[in-house]
């Protein structure tokens, strides 16, 4: 999360996008601000919390297999010499 208050164009977001949903005409602006950016950060942590659950269970899957783990090698030795051409 302090990433985050770090990044200006995660904050630049923070500020227009979370600014749609507030009434400027309010005393509670802030507290309003807060608590939508409580509720993404919220909905954040479950994404990540799902994705890894979900990686976790696939390299299971994974790891199991003999084939898979050398294929993934070298999937893996491809996408890096990729990127070495490009660079």
């Amino acid at each position: 999360m302090i990433n985050s208050l770090l990044n200006s164009k995660a904050l630049l977001f923070f500020m227009v996008f979370l600014s749609k949903f507030v009434n400027r005409g309010t005393l509670q602006v802030t507290q309003k601000l807060v608590s939508l950016g409580g509720v993404l950060t919220l909905m954040a942590i479950a994404f990540h919390a799902a994705l890894g659950m979900l990686g976790g269970a696939i390299r299971g899957l994974l790891s199991r297999r003999v084939g898979a783990v050398q294929w993934q090698s070298r999937c893996m030795a491809l996408v890096l010499v990729l990127l070495a051409v490009r660079l």
